[in-house]
């Protein structure tokens, strides 16, 4: 049997990297792409000619260079920029690009960046299966294999999250099972191994020191005794080895050590650390976040969610039975991520994708309570494995008409991904922005030669101009609102994505959208041509001029009452700009009756994603609207010398209806 478990291991990852090769060109590129390419490109330059600009040559016609290989991107460049994450996947995933697209020119410019996240998944899952299968069994191994690589997110952003959250998944899984083997067995090769392992992980960001309490805990429950023998194993290998990786990986270090470590720490507090709740106070319980453990019980898969479950209750009920422990092991390498995300005050958003390492574990849990099932069910010989691997029919089913979106996925017990979004689960749908190279095919293939084009609301960085028809004129400044100049806009419409915002409003608002990527019935794209032909009905007549707006301060706000309830399009005012300030912020709220506001601008010079200007001319501030339904507006400007406040205000305004009478 243990042969037979292996070639159907062996088919599951040899299926995986097959597929995901032949789709990679289905998948896009992610928001952070851009700097991770860029800077992996310049340091892969430098390690490779110790070079620090590029060569002008390079760039040269004819030659077959990166994308994200920029004139003025170079080495030099990234070095005064740096920071944030640790490079070195952006460094192996651009060797990827150096070897299979620019000299081997076997795959695209992007599929081969993202070909090292589907090589590192393939290996990463085959080392599941072995080291599963070493301490459980092979139908363990086996189970374990299929949770993983059927887990959506995990499947899913193996094809274009290939810089930062799967490799980090990946490495510091396999660093901390060899490490386990490694103590298990007192090897030294092992542990060298666990340190080379620990400074990739680190190398590519530093969640992997998250596992030293894992350890302690580990270490803790087999005993004092083997506790010390810890120490026999020239544990400072590992810390040292892992150092030495992150250290040469990163040149930035090079310049000050001490400094730039502190400065990379500063930037995880920074993004770890929130100086109030920054989630709906559902999410806290007695002071603790729920969000994490919220996304982990919707996201995973039923069939993996029962037999992790399983798993659990397996290694609670028996675990302390088990000499090396390797079930309390497990379980801790899944709670500790989940857990450090929840303490109050602990930053997390747009899902669980910055704890990926929750899933590999997960998975083996899974593994686990198959293997009890089916021993506590064994005297009906194949038929409960057979009936565990069958369960998995349904998820693999579901991916597949979900292609390729599956890292979105929603389990039944919130509704799927529809019930995701009725209820607006913070960062529901959010692809990273691999979406738009589904509607920039749809674009590519119907919109009208030379067509204008613009974002909602993202950079132009965030999609690659390769994936762009030549003819197109692909810039933001060409979202002109109700002025309605023709232009296409492409736009992900997931939670999170500026929704107040005015242009996003305009849009759902004004234009019937001409192409959609909608998943169970949910769009996560959008694509509109914002012309009249393609403009709701009801807004296809001109709006009008509001007449006899009254403005009234009210203390440090103006109240502007238009007479009635109006779909709101355009606010102007007027007033003398002498010996005033029109400097710092403000906000606009909005009323139908004058109780209940609904802030509209939370600042009142911000970017309207418009033709409209803030201020077009001295004495002069225009403001767009999406028909917003309001009656009152109230205005409040924060300076003290407002010119909103000591000089006389009028206003004027253009909206549709009334949509009821004046009552006064």
């Amino acid at each position: 049997m243990k042969k037979l478990y292996r070639i159907l291991a062996g088919l599951l990852v040899g299926g995986y990297f097959l597929i995901s090769v032949v789709t990679l060109p289905r998948y896009g590129v992610n928001w952070d792409e851009v700097n991770h390419s860029t800077r992996g490109q310049a340091y892969i330059y430098f390690f490779l000619t110790g070079k620090k600009q590029y060569d002008q040559s390079l760039f040269a016609q004819g030659n077959r260079y990166s994308l994200y290989q920029i004139p003025g991107y170079d080495f030099n460049h990234q070095i005064k920029k740096e920071g944030g994450h640790p490079p070195l996947s952006d460094i192996l995933s651009s060797l990827f690009n150096y070897i299979f697209y620019q000299k081997l020119e076997w795959l695209g410019d992007i599929e081969a960046y993202h070909l090292y996240g589907v090589v590192l998944t393939g290996v990463f899952a085959g080392f599941i299966y072995l080291w599963v299968e070493g301490i459980y069994g092979g139908f363990p191994g086996l189970v374990s294999l299929l949770a993983l690589l059927t887990y959506p997110l995990f499947y899913g952003e193996s094809h274009f999250n290939v810089q930062k959250d799967i490799p980090e998944a990946a490495y510091l899984t396999m660093c901390a099972l060899v490490f386990y083997t490694a103590f298990i067995r007192k090897s030294t090769r092992l542990m060298i191994l666990t340190g080379i392992l620990a400074g990739l992980a680190l190398g590519t960001k530093l969640n992997v020191l998250f596992l030293v309490p894992v350890v302690i805990l580990w270490v803790l429950l087999l005993g004092i005794r083997k506790s010390i023998n810890l120490f026999k194993l020239k544990l400072f290998l590992i810390p040292v080895i892992a150092f030495v990786i992150y250290y040469i990986s990163w040149p930035w270090l090079w310049l000050d050590p001490i400094g730039n470590i502190t400065k990379s720490l500063g930037y995880y507090q920074m993004m770890g650390i929130v100086s109030e709740p920054a989630l709906p106070t559902s999410y806290y319980i007695l002071g603790l976040n729920t969000y994490a453990i919220q996304w982990v019980l919707y996201t995973t898969p039923l069939i993996t969610l029962f037999l992790s479950c399983a798993g659990i209750w397996w290694v609670i009920r028996h675990g302390g039975k088990e000499k090396s422990k390797t079930g309390f092991y497990i379980l801790l390498l899944f709670i500790v991520p989940v857990v450090r995300v929840s303490f109050p005050l602990t930053s997390i958003y747009g899902g669980v994708r910055q704890i990926m390492e929750y899933i590999p574990p997960l998975a083996i849990l899974a593994g686990i309570g198959a293997k009890f099932l089916t021993d506590k069910f064994k005297k009906y010989g194949f038929f409960p494995q057979v009936l565990i691997i069958i369960l998995f029919v349904p998820i693999t089913a579901k991916m597949i008409s979900m292609h390729p979106n599956e890292s979105i996925y929603f389990n039944p017990i919130i509704g799927g991904l529809k019930g995701a979004a009725e209820r607006n689960i913070p960062g529901w749908g959010n692809s990273l922005g691999s979406t738009y190279r589904q509607g920039l095919r749809w674009l590519n293939a119907n919109a009208e030669e030379k067509s204008k084009l613009s974002t909602i609301f993202e950079l132009r960085s965030n999609i690659p101009p390769i994936d762009i028809r030549s003819d197109f004129d692909f810039q933001n400044r060409y979202r002109s609102g109700i002025y309605r100049d023709g232009e296409y806009v492409i736009g992900v419409t997931h939670n999170g994505t500026q929704e107040s915002s005015y242009y996003r409003k305009y849009l759902d608002r004004f234009l019937d959208p001409v192409y959609e990527v909608r998943v169970e019935g949910v769009a996560i794209l959008k694509v509109w041509k914002n012309d009249l032909a393609h403009t709701k009905k009801e807004y296809m007549i001109p709006d009008k001029v509001i007449s006899n707006v009254v403005v009234t301060p009210r203390g440090r706000s103006l109240l502007i009452d238009l007479g009635a309830v109006y779909q709101l399009t355009q606010l102007n005012l007027f007033f003398s700009p002498n010996e005033c300030s029109m400097e710092e912020g403000g906000r606009i709220d909005g009323s139908r009756e004058g109780s209940q506001w609904a802030n509209i601008y939370p600042d009142i010079f911000g970017n309207f994603g418009s033709r409209f200007a803030p201020y077009d001319e001295p004495g002069n501030l225009q403001y767009p609207f999406a028909a917003d339904e309001v009656r009152y507006i109230r205005i409040t400007h924060y300076p003290l010398r407002s010119c909103l406040m000591t000089t006389p205000v009028k206003a004027s305004a253009r909206g549709y209806g009334p949509l009821n009478p004046s009552t006064e």
